[in-house]
């Protein structure tokens, strides 16, 4: 069996499956989920069971007090053996994770951020990432009209994150409208405020993803993924509703270090100045 740490948000969530659900099947083994820390969390709730993934089991444990952390911690590494993220990994892949299994079964910890476990199980993983249930019937007749349009989502993450300055989104929507100058942009954001400061800014034609309604993280991550093109953040959500739009239009990504680990080849690479504004 194999293990994997499932923890944060629902983009990280997703990748943490990628990996563990990639390892599972080099090693033709059966894959169990870790949700513990995302059960105890106050902040973040478990979503992957929204969409149509493949694992055998689910195991959670109360991780609130210190005492809980440490049976829990003890448990895992007398249990398992555990394999840590490789934060300061050169090359594109780490590899470790894939390494034989010896006497105890592995447990894959860390954010695993990386394009290629995706890349290792496309197919599978763009089988698997659509929804369990029926979108709302509101929710399908937005993605259909967004589909149908000259849109382009528009993702503005903060709150436990720091935003991407301004000047970020002024060259990236420069780029876009050079492409598609009459695009529409529909802005997801998890600080309403700043983005609505910011569109004005800007000065484009946009509309806030709030203004249609109240929607679960499931319905924006399709919603993000049904318009034609893609305006990121420094965020792993808007990341996957760019993955899985298989409608091939640009997608422009803030320049990273990182970029060949979290980038296909195709995205536009957009820098900026730190105090562009």
């Amino acid at each position: 069996m194999v293990v994997v740490k499932i923890g944060d948000g629902l983009g990280n969530q997703m990748y943490n499956y990628v990996c563990g659900y990639s390892v599972a099947k080099h090693d033709k083994d059966s894959l169990l989920l870790d949700t513990s820390d995302v059960d105890n969390s106050t902040f973040r709730e478990y979503g992957l069971d929204s969409f149509n993934i493949e694992y055998t089991d689910r195991e959670s444990f109360d991780n609130r007090t210190i005492f809980h952390k440490i049976y829990k911690r003890l448990r895992r590494n007398i249990k398992y053996d555990v394999i840590f993220e490789r934060r300061d990994e050169s090359t594109p892949q780490d590899m470790n994770v894939y390494r034989k299994k010896k006497l105890r079964n592995k447990y894959i910890h860390g954010y695993f951020q990386n394009i290629c476990y995706f890349n290792s199980c496309r197919e599978d993983i763009m089988r698997q990432f659509t929804p369990r249930e029926p979108l709302p019937d509101n929710v399908q007749q937005l993605i259909e009209g967004f589909e149908n349009s000259n849109t382009c989502s528009l993702h503005i993450r903060g709150g436990d994150i720091s935003p991407l300055p301004l000047d970020y989104y002024r060259r990236a929507v420069d780029l876009c409208e050079k492409e598609q100058p009459d695009a529409q942009y529909i802005v997801f954001s998890n600080v309403h405020e700043l983005a609505e400061s910011y569109i004005k800014e800007l000065g484009i034609n946009a509309k806030c993803i709030w203004e249609y309604g109240s929607f679960r993280d499931i319905d924006e991550l399709f919603l993000m993924r049904s318009c034609r093109r893609h305006i990121l953040s420094d965020s792993t959500f808007s990341r996957w509703g760019a993955l899985l739009d298989e409608k091939g239009n640009t997608v422009y990504a803030v320049y990273t270090e990182d970029e060949k680990k979290i980038y296909p080849a195709g995205w536009v690479r957009v820098a900026y100045k730190e105090n562009g504004d």
